[in-house]
């Protein structure tokens, strides 16, 4: 998985001069039953974070911690302990909306508009 994360960066966007935004595993049920998953988790995201701000992506890649602690109290969670709720995607969606479009450099009509 990461050699493919760091592949398609590579072939695709860095050569297209693309902007990629590495968003880290999130927490879910499974992973918080299970401490090889917590540290799997952990590993991937330390390894995305390691990444996104070495020298070989200057400045291209951000890196950010998935902002929605795992619930099953808050709504934002699927029953299945793994998939975001309608509500957690509009959640997840405003919390990291102004930072990609920051990162991008574009303005939010455009953003929408896809441009």
């Amino acid at each position: 998985m990461l050699l493919g994360t760091h592949s398609t960066h590579d072939f695709g966007c860095a050569r297209h001069g693309a902007k990629t935004v590495a968003i880290g595993i999130p927490e879910g049920r499974v992973q918080l039953s299970s401490e090889s998953m917590q540290r799997y988790r952990a590993a991937v995201n330390t390894w995305l974070q390691d990444w996104a701000s070495s020298s070989e992506t200057s400045g291209r890649v951000l890196y950010l911690d998935f902002p929605i602690p795992f619930s099953d109290d808050t709504g934002d969670w699927e029953g299945d302990g793994l998939h975001m709720s309608a509500q957690g995607y509009q959640k997840l969606g405003r919390l990291l909306g102004p930072l990609i479009r920051n990162f991008v450099g574009c303005s939010e009509r455009e953003l929408a508009a896809g441009s």
